[in-house]
């Protein structure tokens, strides 16, 4: 798949996405953002994929929407948003264990990416925020029900309501992000965390990404419900069989 604003590579089973709009500080524009959903889908769909890494340069992950483009398109009436918002949903859609390791500017989109990603680590310069309202508008992704859920009413109404950027130790006590790991390992770490996962059955990553997103939103009765018959599902794989197998034979 040819992409202009993303690379896109494979590595013992990880599906790898690099925003490379670097002279933006890798701002959305309509292409980019498509890129990007056609990619998650691309790997989502691949059975040699286990999990998707999602990274970009040291100064900036994601610095919003091309606030350039968009203009042009809402001064001539051409904006839709509906279409902004199906290609985001490819990351809602996506079975496979999303990583995404952020480093400087992490807003707006940006934002709205890690908080849809299943792990993340930050690099001590990171900076998140959602500064649409200084521009007239809100979150377009699911970024304000998704921090709510994270941090509470409070907390999240100040940074939606204000645009106030927050740094990666006030996210990390937040419980945005996973933890925080120094710049120069980010990328490694994160590797390492991709790989640890693909190690996994891909159907076991599945259900316990699909445990994790039914329980954010359920009750906790129904949560464990759901969770246990996610469970009796990774019971009958047979993977399962063949590591139990393997270690019956190494311990006895």
């Amino acid at each position: 798949m040819k992409s202009n604003f993303i690379d896109i590579t494979t590595s013992d089973k990880i599906g790898i996405i690099t925003f490379a709009r670097n002279e933006s500080l890798n701002s959305f524009n309509y292409e980019m953002l498509e890129e990007f959903s056609n990619a998650i889908t691309e790997f989502n769909n691949n059975n040699d994929v286990n999990v998707i890494l999602i990274k970009a340069s040291d100064k900036s992950f994601a610095a919003g929407i091309d606030i350039k483009e968009l203009s042009k398109q809402i001064v001539k009436d051409s904006f839709n948003p509906e279409i902004y918002f199906r290609l985001f949903k490819s990351i809602d859609k996506c079975s496979k264990a999303i990583v995404s390791c952020v480093a400087g500017y992490t807003i707006g989109i940006g934002f709205e990416i890690a908080l849809a990603s299943d792990i993340v680590l930050a690099a001590h310069n990171a900076k998140f925020g959602f500064p649409e309202i200084s521009f007239g508008t809100t979150p377009m992704f699911g970024g304000v029900s998704r921090l709510l859920k994270t941090i509470g009413k409070a907390k999240a109404s100040e940074i939606v309501l204000t645009g106030r950027a927050i740094d990666a130790y006030e996210a990390d006590s937040m419980g945005i992000i996973s933890r925080i790991v120094a710049l120069a390992d980010l990328e490694s770490e994160a590797i390492k965390v991709a790989k640890k996962i693909a190690t996994s059955s891909p159907k076991v990553i599945a259900l316990g990404k699909d445990s994790i997103k039914n329980a954010e939103c359920s009750t906790l009765i129904s949560a464990i419900e759901y969770e246990q018959k996610n469970t009796s599902i990774a019971l009958l794989d047979n993977n399962l069989k063949i590591y139990l197998t393997d270690f019956l034979k190494k311990n006895t």
